[in-house]
């Protein structure tokens, strides 16, 4: 199966974030880049649900 990838900076928080959890639900491997580990962190337990 190939799965489309999607980069997204900044997706922490605000439109970065709600975007790759918009992206994810359409069933790209998403793949976030944030300077805030803990908060990069967060941001991935919310994209996954």
């Amino acid at each position: 199966m190939d799965r489309k990838i999607c980069l997204i900076t900044g997706a922490n928080s605000g439109i970065g974030k709600e975007s790759a959890i918009l992206i994810a639900q359409q069933d790209y491997k998403v793949i976030i880049a944030c300077r805030n580990p803990e908060k990069g962190n967060r941001a991935v337990k919310e994209i996954k649900k």
